[in-house]
């Protein structure tokens, strides 16, 4: 069986963890901060995904909860204290130095616009959660996503919401997979480790999968996944047959299965030392193929 292994990375908005093809990714909680806020050890064990409702994906470790309660109050004092400062100061820079800091779509005056619109955030009492901002509890999860997106945008005066902006918080509605808010809403609701499951007006079960590229590939490997998009309803797709694994914590196995893809021990094709060893390898398309090709 595969060894478990322990990821040490920073939580973030944007990728599932690591992004290995690009490199280090930074995270918009900790952006100037100069520190790592959160590093959050994940014991990552799979053995066979489907049909195993007992897989010990992901296992709490003695000290989880602390290092958690920890790093949220340390993001919450050093945000105070930043995005309350003085309007002059901030003018100046303040005591955030993002002088040439560009991080895909947001430029340094992205960040500094992001922070302080966070400063506005805290003086209304939503932060550092924000789930008073997220609609209301028994509407469909895609209502109450685009309604928090909404209510975040609206932190950020119309003049700052630049490219960069609009792309890392979103302005509601559309097709999209809403992939940092299924990845955010998974942190906010579940309630195992490493999750938070800080917010309590979501169930585990209204959780859709956060759908990368990583995903996105595995489901179409598995048979899960006719649609040639990245769109919302490609994302419950995937996430219904997550269900019938486990249908009261849908998003239970989605990290295992999607470490595939980030350590590259699923390519996608055929690649014999790899598919040979897989223990998903009865269920992929792409190993029936090569294997009645190699029966001719």
């Amino acid at each position: 069986h595969r060894l478990a292994e322990v990821l040490a990375a920073p939580l973030l908005l944007d990728h599932r963890l690591v992004d290995l093809a690009g490199g280090e990714v930074v995270a918009l909680a900790h952006l100037g901060a100069g520190e790592a806020l959160v590093m959050a050890e994940v014991e990552v064990g799979l053995r066979a995904v489907l049909g195993d409702e007992h897989l010990a994906v992901l296992e709490r470790r003695h000290r989880a909860r602390v290092d958690v309660d920890v790093g949220v109050e340390l993001l919450h004092r050093h945000l105070q204290a930043v995005a309350l400062e003085d309007p002059a100061d901030r003018a100046a820079g303040g005591n955030v130095d993002t002088t040439g800091l560009y991080y895909r779509f947001q430029s340094g005056e992205d960040v500094q616009n992001l922070i302080h619109a966070l400063g506005r955030i805290i003086k209304e009492g939503s932060f550092p959660f924000f789930e008073p901002m997220a609609g209301y509890p028994g509407d469909s999860t895609q209502v109450r996503i685009d309604s928090l997106q909404k209510n975040l945008m609206d932190f950020v005066p119309k003049k700052e919401r630049t490219r960069g902006i609009v792309h890392i918080l979103g302005s509601g509605g559309g097709n999209g997979a809403r992939k940092r808010y299924c990845m955010f809403l998974r942190w906010m609701v579940r309630r195992e480790f490493p999750d938070f499951g800080f917010y309590r007006s979501f169930r585990p079960e209204e959780l859709i999968v956060p759908l990368d590229v990583h995903i996105g590939k595995l489901a179409k490997n598995l048979g899960w996944q006719t649609r040639k998009n990245s769109s919302w309803k490609t994302s419950l797709e995937i996430t219904e047959n997550f269900r019938k694994i486990a249908p009261e914590d849908p998003l239970k196995y989605d990290f295992a299965l999607s470490r595939l893809g980030i350590l590259r021990e699923c390519r996608s094709k055929f690649v014999p030392e790899l598919c040979h060893a897989c223990e998903l390898r009865e269920n992929c398309g792409i190993y029936e193929k090569a294997l009645k090709k190699q029966a001719g």
